[in-house]
């Protein structure tokens, strides 16, 4: 009887002091939608000097191409930069094009024979101080040839296009005409970059054209900014042209202040889209304007999305890329500032087919970054490419090429919401994970301060995971593992801090993996001493409690 009673007493003190033990649950599954604004996967490109892209577009195989500018290889100068990539992102070759000046890449397109074109400009080579360039290299970045186009002054391309009879345009401006001023250029070659006739839409003041689009019925449409007519300090500018370039008529859109279009596209009903960014109408700060034409350039309706907070920039270039999207809507990439800093982020807007918005979402790590280019990819998602800059001692700088891939409408199909408590003493604290994967074995180890879960999901599609580590419960660099092997954060897995949460979210390809995420430290309660007395209690319990049951 004394023997019984005292197993009671004791087996009540081990179980209070047991509460203090570990305690890891599944306590709800919920399902949800995903979202095509999350980020499958980002990566950054670059060395140690400043390199950007300036257009991405996908390519037949599913992976993508990016053209812009490097510092950090090549010749001296700023070069062109070509970079072809497999649906990871993951480089599959790069080359650089150029002398020891500056030579600027803008555009690139895949070419009928899988090679690729890109356009741009050039101080290495040429006529004069600044001429277009246009290169076409093979489907392994190998050059063929190059061309170079312009008179003695400057002239800046700033779109190429290949056309539907085999060659190429380019547009942007020349300064070759009047020191005094900047007019439109447009040039037109032949399918071995042999200029077939040139262009110049010449005023008073500086006009530039920054986007090109070949129309429907064989002429063109160019979209920019002009400061010799209109109704403010610049306004919209939309041309358009015959077959020849010959001009059609023109038109302008703007208030009084600045209104910059950097972006076109010809629309299914033979109209036309514009997006660029306007000061005109929110007391001075730069909202990005959408503008809706017939086929006559009369608007039929337009829509300004504000940034929050309210933006002011300096009159610098701010590109904006627009594309049409699966539904028959509009998405575009700007730049907006980060709430509270002097730095940027990629923002992107999804608008319905009258430019209302339906989502809008910004993407950034704190430092400053900007979208160049946007494409709308296959499998309903989105591609942005831009560029990453990082403050280094002595003021100066590295930028590197950004590229962030969302979720396909394909793949933003229904995914799990798992809470796994954890008890500590009075204190609950819950891991959550978001997932399109199946959830299994989820633990956590207090010793080893890991996380560790498998996941399984169908073969050939992408899997990705987001845990929310609560900060009271494990903190550090979290290093990330997949079946042992390192992840490579910005490419395989993103990591934010709310305050409250660490947010990591991880990408892959489906099968069963094995997911591990280490922390340095745990709750600071915790002591050396302490945590093996109390998984000691839990032992205890737990044998007691057997042998109780199994006599």
């Amino acid at each position: 009887m004394v023997h019984v009673i005292w197993e009671a007493v004791l087996l009540r003190r081990i179980m209070l002091l047991s509460c203090m033990a570990v305690s890891v649950l599944l306590s709800l599954c919920l399902v949800a939608s995903a979202d095509v604004s999350s980020i499958t996967w980002t990566q950054t490109y670059g060395g140690t000097r400043n390199d950007a892209p300036e257009s991405v577009i996908q390519t037949s195989d599913g992976g993508y191409a990016l053209a812009g500018h490097t510092l950090s290889f090549g010749a001296r100068g700023y070069n062109f930069w070509l970079l072809k990539t497999d649906a990871y992102g993951n480089i599959e070759w790069s080359k650089t094009y150029g002398g020891s000046r500056e030579d600027y890449a803008c555009s690139v397109v895949q070419t009928s024979d899988g090679g690729y074109a890109l356009g741009g400009h050039t101080r290495s080579f040429g006529a004069g101080e600044c001429d277009f360039m246009l290169i076409k290299t093979d489907s392994q970045g190998n050059m063929k040839w190059q061309n170079t186009y312009g008179g003695p002054d400057l002239d800046a391309a700033h779109q190429m296009i290949a056309t539907s009879d085999g060659g190429y345009a380019l547009a942007g401006y020349t300064g070759t005409n009047g020191a005094n001023s900047l007019d439109g250029w447009f040039v037109k070659t032949d399918e071995f970059g042999k200029m077939e006739w040139n262009q110049t839409y010449k005023w008073e003041e500086f006009d530039r054209i920054y986007s090109l689009v070949e129309t429907s019925d064989g002429g063109y449409a160019l979209a920019g900014e002009t400061n010799s007519f209109g109704a403010g300090f610049t306004d919209f500018w939309l041309i358009r042209t015959d077959a020849s370039g010959n001009m059609l008529w023109n038109k302008t859109y703007g208030g009084k202040g600045w209104d910059i279009a950097y972006s076109l596209l010809e629309t299914p009903d033979g109209g036309y889209a514009i997006a660029g960014d306007t000061n005109s109408f929110n007391e001075g700060k730069y909202d990005v304007w959408l503008i809706k034409t017939d086929a006559n350039g009369n608007i039929e309706w337009d829509q300004t999305y504000e940034r929050a907070p309210p933006q002011e920039f300096s009159n610098f270039i701010r590109p904006c890329s627009l594309v049409r999207t699966l539904d028959g809507g509009y998405a575009i990439a700007a730049k907006t500032r980060t709430s509270g800093t002097s730095n940027f982020d990629f923002w992107l807007i999804k608008t319905d087919a009258q430019g209302n918005m339906e989502w809008n979402q910004t993407y950034g790590d704190g430092k400053t970054e900007q979208p160049n280019s946007l494409v709308a990819t296959s499998d309903g998602g989105y591609v942005m490419a831009g560029y990453t800059l990082t403050k280094l001692e002595a003021e100066k700088i590295d930028m590197d090429f950004l590229v962030i891939k969302t979720f396909g409408s394909t793949e933003a199909k229904q995914y799990d919401i798992y809470e796994y408590d954890y008890t500590f003493g009075y204190f609950t604290y819950t891991f959550v994970v978001h997932s399109n994967s199946t959830i299994e074995d989820f633990s956590f180890d207090l010793h080893q301060k890991q996380i560790s879960f498998n996941v399984t999901g169908p073969n050939q599609t992408t899997g990705f995971c987001k845990i929310a580590i609560p900060k009271e419960l494990l903190d550090g660099d979290f290093p990330i593992y997949l079946n042992g092997e390192p992840m490579t954060e910005g490419r395989d897995y993103t990591k934010t801090f709310n305050g409250t949460h660490t947010i990591i979210q991880i990408t892959y390809s489906h099968s069963t993996h094995l997911i591990t995420i280490t922390g340095t430290h745990t709750i600071p309660e915790l002591s050396t001493w302490t945590a093996p007395t109390f998984l000691l209690a839990a032992t205890l319990v737990s044998v007691i409690y057997k042998k109780k049951r199994t006599t």
